[in-house]
């Protein structure tokens, strides 16, 4: 199939013998920088960032905060990005 990327293989690590409880908010994991690049969010950031919708050093804060100061503008890129086709009955 086209479009499908194979599966990528992560490193798992076992659950240590005295797990410590996880604080709201905490940080569990984050890609390494390569692979976030790669994914589907990552390449669509880098088309916003090369079109000027988003600043050349932007991430994925920079980008939330998009979403939600401008949703009128988000939302739009949002569809076109995923082929969705708006209509109204």
């Amino acid at each position: 199939m086209s479009g499908i990327a194979a599966p990528t293989v992560v490193e798992c690590r076992a659950m240590p013998a005295d797990p410590q409880p996880v604080r709201t908010g905490t940080l569990l994991w984050t890609p390494p920088a390569e692979r976030a690049a790669a994914s589907r969010l990552g390449r669509w950031l880098s088309a916003l960032r090369g079109a000027g919708t988003l600043p050349r050093d932007s991430g994925y804060d920079e980008a939330h905060a998009w979403s939600v100061g401008d949703p009128g503008a988000f939302w739009p890129a949002v569809a076109d990005e995923l082929g969705i086709a708006w209509s109204t009955p």
